[in-house]
């Protein structure tokens, strides 16, 4: 779907470093090629965005990066499987938080 153009991933290097670290991680078994290639991926199809700070708090701060994205880019969605992470302690936002499985449901629906 990424390829094919059906879906824009929005991101800045925050995320890229992030989605970095995760992925290099032992329990997914990816070497560094295929890594570097999903990276190179998003890169090349996804817009990269300049996000402003939030005044808002989450109960994960690390997670903040990527809701600020989506706010600063216009994003339909966040997708991701913490979606509770999203519950801000103080503020608000008004980003659609969905599950990867919801997602699917609806580009597939």
């Amino acid at each position: 779907m990424l390829n094919e153009g059906m879906l824009t991933p929005l991101y800045d290097e925050r995320m890229v470093a992030e989605y970095t670290d995760v992925l290099r991680r032992e329990k997914f078994g990816l070497s560094l090629d295929v890594v570097n290639a999903l990276i190179d991926n998003l890169r090349l199809h996804g817009i990269a965005v300049h996000a402003e700070s939030l005044d808002l708090q989450l109960p994960d701060p690390s997670d903040l990066p990527f809701l600020e994205v989506a706010a600063a880019g216009n994003g339909d969605y966040l997708v991701t499987g913490n979606e509770k992470h999203y519950k801000p302690v103080r503020g608000s936002h008004t980003i659609a938080v969905i599950s990867p499985t919801d997602f699917i449901a609806k580009l597939t629906g």
